[in-house]
């Protein structure tokens, strides 16, 4: 695989997740690697036994998801470079981020809103 730009962690890690866990997830990280080709190292491409897995595209996903814990909300118009994404904070979180209530989207390749946390010991 090609792309060294993202080093190998990544590819190592959704090759594994391909090997490890079966069904959609498999696919989705299949889909991941052959969409952005990043290098895995020789040990992780010599314990691949995925080769049966194919891709899944990503348009069978879902275009939005709330996670109630946190009270954080993702959403997109697509999948795909053109689409229009946004993010939504809605509470503190428990990592220490001050950031409840903010929010950014994300359009065409380029942020029109874009999310800023805050660390402060409040």
């Amino acid at each position: 695989m090609s792309n060294g730009n993202l080093g190998s962690y990544y590819g190592d890690f959704l090759l594994e997740a391909a090997n490890r866990w079966p069904g959609p997830l498999a696919g989705y990280a299949k889909q991941w690697i052959a969409n952005l080709k990043p290098s895995v190292e020789r040990f992780w491409q010599a314990t691949d036994n995925s080769g049966a897995v194919k891709p899944t595209p990503f348009t069978s996903l879902a275009l939005d998801f709330y996670a109630p814990g946190p009270e954080m909300a993702w959403s997109r118009s697509a999948w795909g470079g053109t689409m229009l994404a946004t993010k939504f904070s809605g509470t503190q979180h428990a990592h220490g981020h001050r950031d409840a209530g903010s929010f950014q989207i994300w359009a065409n390749g380029r942020f029109g809103s874009r999310e800023t946390v805050g660390y402060a010991n409040l």
